[in-house]
């Protein structure tokens, strides 16, 4: 039974229609486009007028490995893509591209866009126009900047740049528009920059605009040449870039729409395709519908049309942007498909598009080999199956790359063939003996017996054939192709009746190769081993060719999967959708059926999965300051009815970098939701999000809500809870967290409650002891967990392992074992976190002592307060006699903390942990840096602040400690506040004695 299934989605899932076509204004031009749309790892230089000068820094990808359907193109919403994209890696050189024609004259400018996705932090000079001037191939560009795991774009006109105020994390693709505009008159000329502007919109308001500088105009008589994307000096950033636009107005870079059909799946030139495949297109965006062309004829889906169908038009003026041939295809058949897109009484005629269906039968990989005898070490069976001697599928003549029996050994001679499990084969291709003495000694077998068997021991013959002569001279082709009739065996064995010359009793071969007919399921979906699985998971494979029906197996116990007894679920068709329970692993298998053949049965391989053991409920990532995609509108909060209700506003107050949403704080993604409560007037402040349909939190072995939170010491305190349809649930934990900055975590137990037809989910707070106040809070990553809730109790650490301790009590000495710090400028000591704390001014002050610090695992714990400083300042240092660091604690220029855990020591390398939020100025943070055996985590304020997997330990001592500086002998990065209590242990901490130190007294919930 054939049943079809669509292999492809339309782009993003996005498309993007235009109720009219956009006026292009007067002098409308595109002068340059490309879609990356060449072979994989393409290098550019002299393809598609492209030069560039390192070949290692610039080429085309179009096979990325992600397993998404084909998708080798960057995506984003409303830009169509094609498979291919521009891979810059940091190198040195550039990459060129005239244009069409030079931009020249006062008042005359210049658009580019691009789909853009950042992998490294970029430096200058990445993109821009190639112009002549004064300060040639300066004026007009992108550069960029980073930290934190963001990239923020700025536009420059020389030497000033202007950022867009739009930070992009690394991997997001963004649309990026350029526009550098010839002004009249001495430094005018300006470059304007649009970070994911609207598509499909008349020009907006620039993100960035940047004015030239004196003397450096666009000389307006030779003007705009032609543009680069360099690597090299200050940039070291990885990218990606696609769809490449450049035009003389925003509608030619930014406006699009684009007519013709896009993005055919199966792909272009695509092989092996299924033969219940689904053709499918990203229509153009002006379609309103859609005529196929579709057959096996390149000639007739070029040339047909409306009025001359030639038996191709197989589906007119259709709304659906997929078609389904009838039947199954034909086996290993070429077909040409076309897709018109019709406007009205507008047809724009598409590509010719193709693909190959699946072969009869597939080279079967897994064989061993067996003989009567063999007349050398080196002339075994196994040569006729390895490839030896074989090029291209010629063979050369050495006898050592080929079977031969021995004289002595017994007649007739045979080779027998053992394959991993049974197949249903196709057919055998034979390379006869070809020796050079072929011709006049003839060893290579003539007449052959061909038998079969399933175990091994019971055969049946398949009959006799005879195999071609051989050449006896290089460039040798398989001449003897033996029709298997569709056979089901595990064993095939040769016996060699006669030779060609029949002087000799020995014979042999030189090569053959067996294809089998693919009736098991394969290519599971998910891929075996697959992790993070949605647990309402549609598993889906290719069906065997033979199919009819389709018994599938799932359990969490692999032997009842692999031996049958787990239960079985027939289905029509090659999918079946079950449900799972979160954070288990899960075994499956596939037996295709058909009892209209023989055998009745094909028994698949077993597969497994992993689901996530989370499920999202928010985690805020999909707002936009776009009308009804607004956190707002989702999150009612008190503001909705100008606060009669109650006193929540959720969101920024003005939206920033597209969002309501906080960018800069937040735990994981990009943004969280800014929660400000006042409990002034009303007695509590509370958001609420609507679901609909409804949800089931008793589903997939749910057990838990969890919710991270992060406070402000400017807080007052105030009693947060959540609310399940009308279940209210307080928050259990020390109040005083809504005070700390960190992100903190709380589980909500949820089995105690039916919580089969959730609607709505509420947080708020209301008044505590009967006290209103004020505050605000960010909350991020509202999940539904299958773990248990578990508690962490603080816990003070003994002092095992302990190496330094320094508790800058009026002097820097160590209280553990007299490494005393010796301190340089003039310190101060004032009241800390704890006692005292030593004060640094940020240019002069700075402590050191020179020791022995053997560390193959460690602790750092600290108390720190930033006063002020811009760059990177640094706070703690340990590194090895030559000045190589080991590690690092320091605040960077975004004022996030970073940790550096580097092995070898050095300049450079190593593996890093940064905050995903800054540390404010004249707050205390008490931070906590651990590295165990296999990974190396960073804690802010007794909780979790980022981790990261890292193996090295140091198998060398560390000969010198830091604090306030890079390094004590060339004094940089000077820190300056206070730092109070830093402790340095042998031994990996606890997280119950971590948060101990960082001043925690209550159990708080385990993170998840």
């Amino acid at each position: 039974m054939w049943k079809k299934h669509t292999v492809h989605v339309v782009v993003g899932g996005v498309v993007l229609m235009f109720a009219s076509v956009l006026s292009a204004p007067a002098g409308a031009e595109v002068l340059f486009s490309d879609d990356f749309a060449y072979a994989n790892k393409t290098y550019l230089s002299g393809i598609g007028g492209w030069t560039a000068t390192d070949a290692t820094a610039h080429w085309a990808l179009n096979d990325d490995g992600l397993g998404d359907g084909g998708t080798n193109s960057l995506q984003y919403p409303g830009v169509p893509s094609r498979d291919g994209r521009l891979y810059v890696r940091a190198g040195s050189g550039s990459v060129n591209h005239a244009l069409s024609r030079p931009v020249t004259g006062e008042g005359n400018c210049l658009y580019a866009s691009f789909l853009y996705k950042p992998l490294g932090i970029p430096g200058t000079y990445w993109f821009q126009l190639d112009t002549t001037g004064s300060i040639q191939g300066q004026l007009g560009r992108i550069d960029g900047k980073g930290a934190n795991g963001q990239v923020e774009l700025g536009c420059r006109m020389r030497t000033a740049t202007v950022l867009s105020k739009k930070p992009l994390p690394l991997g997001q693709t963004a649309f990026v528009v350029m526009k550098v505009t010839m002004v009249a008159g001495s430094n005018n000329d300006t470059v304007q920059l649009w970070v994911n502007p609207p598509v499909g919109v008349p020009e907006p308001t620039a993100d960035a605009t940047a004015i030239a500088e004196t003397g450096n105009d666009i000389n307006p008589v030779t003007g705009i040449l032609g543009f680069s994307f360099r690597v090299g000096q200050s940039n070291v950033g990885e990218k990606e870039v696609d769809w490449i636009r450049l035009g003389t107005t925003w509608e030619d870079v930014a406006g699009y729409p684009y007519l013709d059909a896009q993005g055919p799946a199966p792909k272009d030139g695509a092989q092996d395709v299924p033969r219940d495949a689904v053709l499918s297109w990203s229509p153009g965006q002006l379609a309103q519908s859609h005529d196929v062309y579709f057959g096996t004829d390149l000639q007739r889906v070029s040339q047909a049309s409306r009025t001359a169908p030639l038996g191709v038009l197989v589906s007119q003026a259709q709304d659906a942007n997929t078609y389904d041939p009838p039947g199954a295809l034909a086996v290993g058949q070429t077909y040409y498909w076309r897709i018109d897109e019709v406007q009205g009484s507008t047809i724009h005629p598409g590509k010719i598009w193709s693909f190959v269906t699946e072969a009869l039968g597939y080279p079967l990989q897994n064989v061993t080999a067996a003989a009567s005898s063999s007349f050398a070490s080196n002339t075994g069976p196994e040569k006729t199956i390895g490839g030896a001697g074989l090029t291209d599928d010629l063979h050369a003549t050495a006898m050592e790359q080929m079977w031969l029996s021995s004289a002595a050994g017994p007649t007739p001679a045979w080779i027998q063939y053992r394959f991993d499990r049974v197949y249903r084969l196709q057919e055998l291709w034979i390379w006869n003996s070809n020796q050079t003495i072929e011709p006049a000694v003839g060893v290579g077998a003539k007449d052959v017996l061909i038998e079969y068997s399933a175990d091994g021991s019971t055969w049946t013959a398949l009959g006799e054939a005879q195999f071609a002569r051989a050449p006896g001279t290089p460039g040798y082709a398989h001449n003897t192709t033996v029709d298997l009739k569709g056979i089901v065996a595990q064993y095939v064995r040769l016996t060699i009746k006669s030779s060609w010359g029949g002087m000799l009793t020995q014979c042999g071969l030189s090569e053959v190769r067996f294809f089998y007919m693919p009736v098991w399921a394969r290519e599971p979906n998910p891929a075996s081993g697959a992790t993070v699985v949605n647990p309402q998971v549609t598993l889906r494979w290719r069906a065997g060719r033979e199919a009819s029906s389709h018994a599938v197996y799932v359990s969490t116990d692999r032997e009842a999967v692999r031996n049958g007894t787990a239960p079985a679920v027939t289905v029509a068709e090659p999918r079946y959708e079950t449900s799972a329970d979160l954070g288990r692993s899960y075994y499956w298998k596939v037996v295709e059926v058909n009892d209209a053949q023989t055998p009745k049965s094909w028994e698949g391989d077993v597969w497994s999965f992993t689901t996530t053991d989370t499920l999202v409920v928010d985690d805020f990532e999909s707002y936009t300051d776009q009308d009804g995609a607004q956190v707002f509108s989702t999150w009612i909060d008190g503001l909705t009815d100008n606060f009669k209700s109650n006193g929540s506003t959720v969101g920024l107050a003005t939206a920033r970098n597209g969002t309501f949403c906080e960018t800069t704080i937040f735990h994981g993604g990009r943004q969280s939701m800014p929660f400000a409560y006042d409990n002034t007037k009303l007695s509590l402040s509370e958001a609420t999000r609507t679901f609909d349909p409804a949800q089931d939190w008793t589903a997939h072995g749910i057990k838990g809500l969890s919710l991270w939170f992060y406070g402000d010491p400017n807080n007052v305190a105030q009693q947060m809870y959540v609310k399940v349809n009308n279940i209210r649930i307080p928050y259990d934990g020390d109040v005083l967290n809504l005070q700390r900055r960190g992100w903190q975590t709380w589980y909500i137990d949820l089995t105690s409650n039916s919580l089969r037809n959730v609607t709505k989910l509420s947080i708020g707070f209301d008044r505590l002891g009967g006290v209103g106040g004020q505050g605000k809070v960010f909350v991020d990553d509202i999940r539904l967990t299958s773990h248990d809730r578990q508690l962490i109790t603080p816990v003070a650490p003994d002092a095992s392992g302990l190496q330094v301790r320094y508790q800058f009590e009026s002097n820097a000495n160590d209280s553990v074992a007299a490494r005393h710090l010796t301190v340089t400028g003039k310190p101060q000591y004032a009241a800390g976190k704890v006692g005292q704390a030593i004060l640094l001014n940020g240019a002069t002050d700075f402590a050191t002592v020179e020791s022995s610090f053997d560390l193959p695992v460690y602790s750092a714990t600290l108390w720190f307060r930033v006063e002020g400083g811009l760059g990177q300042r640094n706070i703690l240092s340990i590194y090895d006699s030559a000045g190589g660091h080991g590690i690092l604690a320091e605040i960077g220029s975004d004022g996030a903390f970073r940790f550096l855990h580097r092995f070898p020591f050095g300049a450079s390398g190593g593996t890093e942990v940064r905050s995903t939020f800054s540390c404010a100025d004249g707050t205390w943070y008490h931070a906590a840096l651990v590295k165990a055996p296999e990974a190396m985590t960073l804690y802010l304020n007794g909780m979790p602040a980022g981790s990261a997997t890292d193996m090295t330990r140091f198998d060398l001592a560390l000969a010198r400690l830091t604090i306030g500086v890079l390094k004590h002998d060339s004094p940089s990065r000077f820190f300056p506040g206070a730092i109070d209590e830093v402790r340095l242990y042998h031994r990996v901490l606890s997280a119950g004695e971590i948060a101990a130190l960082a001043g925690l007294t209550m159990p708080y919930d385990q993170p998840f």
